[in-house]
Parts: structure tokens; C-alpha cells; sequence
């Protein structure tokens, strides 16, 4: 079990999306992926929530205490034999 981070400082583009099929082709089943952005980038995010929805993630958004800092904590989701 594993975490993979991500902190996207940069304005959400081609090079987020780049950044962030990199870390979901290293991510197993039991692993973690942690994307952080600045909050102000929240909005703009739901491009990369739909890039892990397409791609079998499932993932929760949470914002931090400060306010400052929001984060897609995303996990692949459980695949039924069957």
C-alpha cells in the first residue's frame, strides 16, 4: 500500500492532467493517490475528478482547516470477480 502525491501549484492544464495519468498509471489497487491544489483552483477541478471517474478511481474532495489548500483523495475502485 502506497501514497502518491501530487501538489498542482500551477494553474489547472494540460500539464495538471499530464501529471496526474502519470501518477494513476503507477497506482495499484490498495494504493492512495493525493492530489492538492490551492483552493482557489477548486472549481476548475471537476476536469480532473471526471479523468479518475473515467478511469475506475473513485475519490472524496476535502478542503483543508486553513481554507487555503483542496485535495482529491482518490483510491481505485474495487473491481468484482465474477
Amino acid at each position: 500500500m502506497a501514497d502518491y502525491y501530487i501538489n498542482l501549484d500551477e494553474e489547472l492544464g494540460l500539464n495538471a492532467v499530464t501529471k496526474v495519468l502519470e501518477a494513476m498509471s503507477e497506482v495499484k489497487e490498495d494504493d492512495t493517490l493525493i492530489i492538492s491544489m490551492d483552493s482557489d483552483d477548486a472549481a476548475q477541478s471537476r476536469h480532473l475528478a471526471e479523468l479518475l471517474e473515467n478511469n475506475g478511481f473513485e475519490y472524496l474532495p476535502k478542503g483543508s482547516h486553513s481554507g487555503e489548500k483542496y485535495t482529491l483523495i482518490a483510491h481505485l475502485q474495487n473491481r468484482k470477480e465474477g
